[in-house]
């Protein structure tokens, strides 16, 4: 289910956006809060009573897709019977009892909010979250003040990896792609962000192999190794 996490690479960190005020945006599910080891244990206690394999491996494919989007292909890929709303019912029985109990923010996020807010940067939310899942989440664990814009897969057209999310990020705080940092645990966040014109720091999900990452100027093991990157 994991693999080793990658070692920080700085090859390209030269090219970091330096103005005085950066756009630092962050992916929420994967990348702020362990959303992803959450919904796969929903779904392998859905699928596994019904003796159908889901393997890690097969879950990572998904990532960064909108909800709706990633069920179907579940539906189409396993050759499960059960309906479209069936299978949004029991993920939500699942992730009402998963969320209270194992959903937390990833090591290191607190640490970067605060070193980037002590610094003046903007900060802001693109993802393909829902805006209830991800207003509850940033109110659940405190984040909400920290950022200036949050953009969800209900205010655009398309999800990643079309670049909508970022653009929208884009308009609402008046920041120049220039001066714009992405974060993203997701290849189809990393080609999101290289179709926005946005430098993109890919903090690989355990899992996805390093080469669907081959678009991202930098990579960083975890947060703390974010941090490094954008300190100064």
């Amino acid at each position: 289910m994991s693999s080793s996490p990658p070692t920080t690479s700085t090859a390209s960190s030269s090219a970091l956006p330096r103005p005085a005020r950066r756009l630092v945006i962050f992916d929420h599910d994967g990348l702020m809060v362990n959303t992803e080891d959450v919904v796969y244990t929903a779904y392998s206690r859905i699928f596994g009573p019904r003796a159908i394999a889901f393997p890690w491996d097969y879950y990572v494919t998904s990532l960064g897709m909108p909800v709706a989007d990633s069920l179907a292909m579940y539906l189409r890929d396993l050759g499960d019977p059960m309906t479209l709303d069936e299978l949004v019912a029991a993920r939500a029985e699942q992730m009402r009892t998963l969320t209270e109990t194992d959903l937390r923010p990833m090591p290191g996020l607190l640490p970067l909010l605060d070193a980037l807010q002590a610094r003046g940067d903007l900060l802001a939310v693109a993802t393909s979250g829902t805006r209830p899942h991800i207003e509850k989440s940033l109110s659940r664990f405190g984040l909400t003040g920290y950022f200036d814009a949050v953009v969800c897969i209900d205010d655009v057209a398309r999800g990643k990896p079309h670049p909508d999310l970022i653009l929208e990020v884009l308009r609402r705080t008046g920041a120049a792609a220039s001066d714009a940092i992405m974060l993203e645990d997701a290849p189809r966040g990393v080609e999101a962000a290289h179709r926005a014109g946005v430098f993109c720091i890919a903090v690989p999900t355990h899992g996805v192999p390093l080469e669907a990452f081959a678009l991202a100027p930098a990579i960083a093991r975890d947060l703390h190794a974010v941090q490094q990157l954008l300190a100064g």
